[in-house]
């Protein structure tokens, strides 16, 4: 995990639960996500595309559509810091 979230930026830190706490968080957050067999070893994940922006108390603040444009994004981002 910490590969494959380092290769968006050396500084992200990836983290991860046991299969029933994440799969309690998914519930949570209406989070869908499937395991699937590629073949040869190899597998892929299937999983919705939102980003939860959480808050400094661990609320959900906003609920952002993961194809935002990055000048978008950025606009909504800089909204809930103010």
């Amino acid at each position: 995990m910490n590969d494959y979230v380092g290769s968006f930026d050396p500084r992200f830190i990836a983290l991860r639960g046991t299969p029933k706490q994440t799969e309690e968080v998914a519930d949570a957050y209406h989070v869908f996500y499937a395991a699937r067999t590629l073949g040869n070893d190899a597998y892929a994940v299937d999983h919705s595309s939102y980003i939860y922006v959480v808050d400094p108390q661990g609320g959900l603040a906003k609920l952002l559509t993961g194809d935002l444009p990055g000048h978008k994004l950025a606009d909504e981002l800089r909204q809930l810091i103010r």
